[in-house]
Formats: C-alpha cells, structure tokens, sequence
C-alpha cells in the first residue's frame, strides 16, 4: 500500500474511533464515572494512533525527501560527468585540427584538380575550405575557453 493511502486509512480509523467514543458516551447506559473511565480510554487509544500515524507520515516525508535528494544529486552528477565528457572531445578534436597540415592537404587537392583540368573549382573549393576550417576551429576554441 502506498504511503499516502496508508496516511488516509490511519486518518479514517481515528476519525472513526473518535466518532464511535462519541457516540458510546452519550448512548450508554453506564454511569458518569463508567462513561468518563471510557472516555478516557478512549481518548487515550486515539492519541497512540495519532501518534503512530504522525510517525508513519514523518517516515513516509523522511523517505521521500531522501529519495528525492539522491536522485537529484545523481542527475547532478550525470550532468557534470555529459560536460566533462564533451569538453575532452571538444578539445580532442582541436588537438587533431592543430595536427593536420591544412596547406599540405590544399596542395595536394591543388595538383590533382589541375591534372583534370578543374583550376577554377578548386580555387574555390580551397578558399571554401579554408574559412570553414579556421571557422570550426575559432568555435572550438572559443567554446573550451567559456
């Protein structure tokens, strides 16, 4: 049963046990001293489940409140640990791009455009080349920096 149900139930069974003290003490045939000696019982019965309840609700709120911290010191965790994991990409990747001899590959492209007789698209190609280059890694840069 859940904790909030068993919450509900402990409330229904004391508000009915007060409700049935109630109902005796006026109803019966006993006398005033009998009728006190029961309504002290009583009264005495319905603080011992109030308390047992306020403890089974305190229990349930203490458990709540620590699942809710470890799951969300987990998630915390999980975030850092993503972060982390993407800066060392990050920088990774920069190192390889610090790596690669861009001119050396330029050339290279170069002389087998001209080989088919493609000098103007490689012009272009190259120029294309080197800003998205330079752009991709001003970004990594910039972004490892923040």
């Amino acid at each position: 049963m859940s904790d909030d149900k068993r919450g509900l139930n402990a409330g229904g069974m004391l508000l009915g046990a007060l409700a049935g003290a109630v109902a005796t003490f006026f109803l019966s045939p006993q006398s005033g001293e009998q009728n006190r000696k029961t309504a002290s019982t009583a009264l005495k019965k319905a603080q011992q489940n109030m308390s047992e309840s306020g403890a089974d609700i305190r229990s349930s709120v203490e458990s709540f409140v620590s699942e809710l911290r470890g799951s969300t010191s987990g998630a915390f965790e999980d975030a850092d640990a993503y972060f982390q994991e993407l800066q060392e990409k990050a920088e990774q990747t920069l190192a390889e791009m610090n790596e690669v001899d861009l001119d050396s590959l330029i050339k290279k492209v170069e002389k087998d455009m001209k080989k088919a007789g493609r000098e103007l698209q490689f012009t272009a190609w190259k120029y294309k080349v080197k800003a998205q280059w330079y752009l991709a890694k001003a970004r990594l840069e910039n972004k490892l920096r923040n």
